[in-house]
């Protein structure tokens, strides 16, 4: 997809900007770093920490007493048990699609840091700050437009990439430079303690006291409103919100204490060497070791647990009622060819329906742009709606048609596609759990059409893709007709 697309129409006709070179600016800024999302360098469930995070027992307290004791607004709806499961895992809250985890810098190393700065008189420390501030400005992406849009369009290859919050990782490095040359400088007795002791009060006051302040007054410095939150209080109800907000609250707010606590045995420990209490280097810096050790790992084991370590064949996917229902089917009836569309998951971003059949979803970094057009024109698109599916004999013989007509404006799918794409099943959350339901429309593997269609360009050629049906015609931009010849 980095070569951009020749899509200049919205899936309804209207014009769009077209970036004719790499991605557009709203998909390459899609995974901007959120300004308040930044303080998760220094508190790092400030956000939720990541999208799948494993600690629900303890995120989620307040969501599933809630759940267990109060029914949903919308209990009947065939999507309510998809709704639910996101609902008691919805972690994260930053303004990312989602995450698998925070970027935390360390709340000793932020401490060391600012020390450093306070400490350092050479040109090393401003470098250092700009570089670490410019990082930041880079990650922001779409959340700092006047900076990043012109570094966007006039930068040399700066719009092949897509993940702006990866710039984080040159603040990371900065960051730790100004904490061991912090150290150092601290160590040295070309300094006196008095001095020492007023950057120890400084540093201590910023870091600890932004870290005691969110811990303290949590609503001053956070919101725990996220712009998916509105799907929630749709199917299950605002009560359910609050009590999402509250879990949100609390990992903050216990987060914000971890930090402050590590902050204070870093001083400690500083401090009692400034007064010489603590003589020897070696001796802080080896409580500071253990401290930051403890701190960064404690954090690193809510992603990579002990469960993540298994053997080969103890890591298995189970299929469910539905897929055994599908597989049962191709074997009975020797089905060669075949696609699925699984509507119970993240279809375009989850790839677990690829284990058991092949599947028309799943994700990659680097997809087909014609195929990206397709599916962000007549898939995500909520707002389309297939005009034959009012067709009543149509309706009558394909249960596939039904459900895209009672659920129209929920969810959208154009079905002359899902047949092109020889989609033989698709399945659906119902209130009882999964089920598969077969498209007796699928076209298979290959076929042969009696008309050809040509379009003048791309615009045309995907908005004729609407109400099409390809076993009657073939559509093709007629900047081909050269090398297509008639059979």
């Amino acid at each position: 997809m980095r070569g951009g697309s020749d899509i200049t129409v919205k899936p309804k006709g209207d014009t769009q900007t077209k970036n004719a070179k790499g991605l557009t600016i709203d998909y390459a800024y899609a995974w901007s770093y959120g300004k308040g999302e930044t303080l998760t360098i220094l508190i790092p469930d400030a956000k939720g920490g990541g999208s799948s995070d494993q600690r629900i027992e303890k995120n989620a307290k307040n969501r599933i007493s809630h759940a267990q004791s109060n029914p949903p607004t919308r209990q009947n709806d065939p999507n309510i048990n998809q709704v639910m499961n996101q609902y008691v895992q919805a972690s994260y809250w930053g303004e990312q699609p989602f995450t698998a985890g925070t970027v935390y810098f360390g709340a000793i190393i932020i401490f060391l840091a600012t020390l450093g700065f306070i400490l350092i008189k050479g040109r090393e420390r401003w470098w250092l700050l700009i570089a670490t501030i410019l990082s930041f400005i880079l990650a922001w992406g779409n959340n700092f437009l006047a900076v990043n849009e012109w570094l966007f369009y006039n930068l040399p290859f700066y719009n092949k990439f897509r993940t702006p919050s990866m710039a984080l990782v040159l603040a990371n490095v900065t960051v730790i430079i100004l904490a061991v040359l912090g150290l150092k400088e601290f160590f040295s007795k070309q300094i006196d303690n008095k001095k020492k002791k007023k950057a120890l009060y400084i540093s201590a006051g910023i870091v600890g006291g932004i870290s005691l302040l969110c811990a303290i007054m949590p609503s001053m410095f956070a919101s725990f409103a996220s712009t998916k939150d509105s799907m929630f209080e749709e199917y299950l109800g605002s009560s359910f919100v609050q009590a999402l907000y509250e879990d949100r609250k609390s990992l903050f707010v216990s987060d914000a204490w971890r930090s402050f606590l590590f902050i204070a045995g870093a001083f400690a420990a500083l401090y009692l060497f400034a007064l010489e209490k603590v003589k020897k280097e070696y001796v802080v810096s080896i409580i500071l070791t253990v401290l930051i050790v403890f701190d960064l790992w404690g954090v690193d084991k809510r992603y990579l647990t002990k469960d993540n370590f298994v053997k080969q064949q103890e890591t298995a996917i189970y299929p469910t009622s539905a897929d055994e229902e599908i597989l049962t089917q191709v074997k009975e009836n020797n089905i060669n060819h075949y696609r699925v569309y699984n509507l119970s998951v993240n279809t375009f971003n989850d790839a677990s329906t690829s284990y058991f059949h092949p599947s028309i979803g799943g994700y990659h970094g680097a997809k087909l742009q014609r195929y990206q057009d397709i599916i962000d024109f007549y898939f995500l698109n909520k707002n389309y709606v297939q005009n034959d599916l009012m067709d009543e004999v149509k309706l009558m013989n394909n249960p596939i048609r039904q459900f895209f007509k009672a659920y129209q404006g929920q969810v959208s799918a154009n079905i002359g596609v899902l047949n092109m794409l020889d989609t033989k099943y698709l399945i659906l959350p119902t209130g009882e759990g999964v089920k598969a339901y077969p498209n007796t429309e699928a076209c298979g593997a290959a076929w042969f059409v009696p008309t050809i269609q040509w379009a003048k360009d791309a615009n045309e050629e995907i908005l004729l893709l609407d109400n099409f049906n390809p076993r009657q015609k073939a559509i093709i931009d007629a900047k081909f007709k050269s090398i297509v010849k008639p059979i």
